[in-house]
């Protein structure tokens, strides 16, 4: 399963800030990776990555993210997309979800 497939048709509804987290998270992940041969509830070290190529993760969703002070421990802590999403989800610091839609293709 590709990990953008994430069971909502983007044509039927607006995609939720979750939708847009998954979307913004997966990219960082296929960029540092190399790869998009994982799902939603793999794990960061199971599907290739090391603990440097976290750290470049870490990099992309701070620069793509700013507002939702994303720390390397937390990538630790929840090492899926789908483990790191409901800790997303949470309002970012300034309160505006508007940031990850910022990013989110049309």
């Amino acid at each position: 399963m590709d990990a953008r497939d994430s069971g909502v048709n983007r044509a039927q509804k607006q995609p939720s800030d979750a939708d847009r987290l998954v979307v913004v998270i997966t990219d960082a992940w296929e960029q540092v990776l190399g790869h998009h041969d994982f799902g939603l509830d793999d794990w960061f070290f199971d599907v290739g990555g090391d603990s440097l190529q976290l750290i470049r993760v870490h990099a992309i969703l701070s620069r793509e993210l700013p507002s939702w002070n994303i720390t390397i421990s937390d990538l630790y802590t929840y090492p899926s997309i789908n483990d790191l999403i409901p800790v997303l989800s949470k309002e970012p610091e300034d309160g505006s979800a508007e940031e990850a839609s910022a990013h989110a293709p049309a």
